[in-house]
């Protein structure tokens, strides 16, 4: 397409690489708004669209190169470092804010029937939505108050334990002590769960898979 048909016809920007490019780096929706319609009226041409995009994602790779130049190697190797404690920032600070998790457990949303048990502590929380996959953070956020405490903290020991070594855990209680147990084979494990619950009259067995990847 020559300039006149650009400007006669415009441009497209749904399938323009720069414009795509703009919608990623460029933070002004006003201005990304501006591109939009003068490259899709004709007014604006393709080189021009490349100038501003070119432009934008340099002043992004430099920014960024300013900020990695300023890492040192310790800090690098502390964030690589897979046994670390993870801290939350200001958007999990449970005890500092009203945040909307807190708020519906507070308020017992996720279950509105009488609790059967003491409901999670905050630090209880913040180790849940740290560890725990989504759809286990989903289940004992629900089930806050319907179970022992002790058991999502024994939960979520064993994901702690599971992501510095991979194996399938189990986790009891026998005489108010916490029990743990790993095994490489699922198989094996299972069978071990199984004589758990029928020697010990149904006894509560928690499970961690850490074998899946």
């Amino acid at each position: 397409m020559d300039i006149e048909e650009h400007r006669r016809l415009g441009g497209r920007t749904e399938v323009d690489v720069s414009y795509q490019y703009l919608t990623y780096f460029l933070e002004d929706d006003e201005e990304l708004k501006r591109i939009h319609d003068e490259y899709e009226t004709g007014k604006m041409l393709t080189g021009e669209l490349k100038k501003i995009a070119i432009r934008e994602i340099w002043d992004y790779i430099g920014k960024f190169q300013q900020r990695r130049s300023k890492i040192t190697d310790q800090e690098l190797n502390t964030f690589m470092d897979g046994t670390r404690p993870l801290r939350m920032g200001k958007r999990y600070n449970w005890k500092n804010e009203v945040h909307p998790y807190k708020v519906a457990l507070m308020k017992k949303n996720f279950a509105p029937h009488e609790p059967k048990f003491s409901m999670f502590p905050d630090d209880l929380i913040v180790s849940i939505m740290t560890y725990l996959p989504l759809d286990r953070k989903k289940h004992l956020l629900y089930q806050n108050g319907e179970i022992e405490p002790r058991y999502a903290e024994l939960e979520v020991r064993l994901y702690e334990e599971a992501a510095k070594t991979p194996a399938l855990y189990i986790g009891y209680f026998k005489d108010d002590q916490s029990c743990i147990e790993n095994f490489k084979d699922a198989d094996e494990g299972a069978k071990r769960v199984a004589d758990l619950k029928e020697s010990n009259n149904g006894l509560e067995v928690v499970v961690v898979d850490g074998l899946k990847k």
